[in-house]
């Protein structure tokens, strides 16, 4: 049986290779929290994953994909009055990439973002109100300009 395309029912015979390209991955996550006297939580939170991934872009060429994520962040959440409940997060997430191949590339964003939520619980249910500002950035070779 011939392997198949996973993007191609009938890709032309120049770009593919039919061997086994593998996929590898390892990812981390570390949640530690602590509630203080007076009752404000505070947490730390990371993660990470790590993968490479093999494809085929010509009949020689065993291309690669490597791809880190990684988003670290810290919160705190307080019961300030009875029913009114305050929560601060701030964090960071990136993706940074590397393209090994004969069209070889690099990418890495980066989200910075901070978010201030309050929930009120009333007699009818609940409401919540908040703010958030998040930044964005991205840089690539080649540079894509859209």
């Amino acid at each position: 049986m011939r392997p198949r395309s996973a993007t191609n029912s009938d890709p032309p015979s120049f770009i593919v290779n039919y061997d086994r390209d593998p996929y590898q991955n390892t990812n981390v996550r570390s949640n530690l929290s602590h509630t203080l006297w007076q009752g404000e939580t505070i947490s730390f939170k990371a993660w990470q994953l790590r993968a490479i991934v093999h494809f085929d872009n010509s009949p020689r060429d065993d291309a690669q994909n490597r791809q880190t994520l990684s988003g670290p962040g810290v919160s705190s959440e307080n019961q300030n009055m009875n029913g009114w409940t305050s929560r601060i997060d701030i964090g960071r997430t990136t993706d940074d990439c590397k393209v090994t191949s004969s069209l070889p590339g690099t990418f890495k964003t980066g989200q910075n973002q901070k978010v201030w939520a309050n929930e009120f619980k009333t007699l009818r249910g609940g409401s919540t109100t908040g703010a958030e500002w998040r930044e964005e950035s991205v840089s690539s070779t080649p540079n894509y300009d859209r």
